[in-house]
């Protein structure tokens, strides 16, 4: 764990999806395909230990998480399509993330959302792969955020700093797609703007270019 200014920097958990939904719903006008998909999603996102390296940032007076960074390695090997194989669980994984305690319902609204983000998931990652090293794994920035009362005191440096820290320990490069102020904030940390990459939207429509941004660490 990380101490800055009153903020602990520690390893995020399943336990942390929750909120870590709530706080981006807040910040969100529209949420493709609700809440609960979301919050599934954040859960999902450190289920692996030793695939899933996110980190959190903690209030110490109030105890709440005021920033994250969530991060997933690819191995030398990794290919778009693999995406397809991230969207189905085991029965400990589907334990951790408390699938049997969501409605019929919200499991089916679940996997409409997985079966659609995979398939823009993978748009984009087939646009990352020009960028690339060549036969070199890396892990993946899937979000970044610092809630915004809490921005310009060093926190989001410090997040992306673990992910740097842990993508130098395996030898590999990191990689994120941003855009306005993102790309300054990431090149100050000693990112390249490594060309333009193209999202699909979930009603699978190009979006606007994003930037691929590289650290090769």
């Amino acid at each position: 764990m990380t101490e800055i200014g009153g903020i602990t920097i520690r390893r995020a958990t399943v336990a942390d999806g929750v909120e870590l939904n709530i706080d981006m719903m807040a910040g969100w006008t529209t949420a493709p395909y609700g809440p609960v998909a979301w919050e599934f999603w954040h859960k999902e996102s450190f289920l692996n230990p030793e695939t899933d390296y996110g980190f959190v940032a903690v209030d110490n007076e109030t105890g709440k998480i005021v920033g994250s960074c969530i991060s997933r390695f690819r191995d030398q090997d990794f290919r778009p399509e693999h995406l397809r194989r991230e969207l189905s669980l085991t029965l400990a994984q589907k334990e951790a993330v408390g699938w049997d305690l969501y409605s019929a319902e919200e499991q089916e609204t679940i996997l409409k959302f997985w079966e659609v983000y995979g398939i823009c998931y993978e748009a984009g990652a087939i646009d990352v792969q020009q960028y690339l090293p060549v036969g070199r794994p890396y892990l993946y920035v899937r979000q970044m955020r610092v809630r915004e009362e809490f921005r310009e005191r060093g926190i989001g440096g410090v997040l992306l700093g673990e992910v740097l820290a842990e993508a130098r320990k395996r030898n590999c490069a990191v990689q994120l797609e941003s855009w306005g102020k993102g790309r300054q904030f990431y090149a100050k940390y000693g990112s390249n703007d490594a060309g333009p990459v193209y999202p699909l939207s979930f009603e699978h429509k190009r979006e606007a270019a994003q930037s691929c941004m590289l650290w090769y660490v």
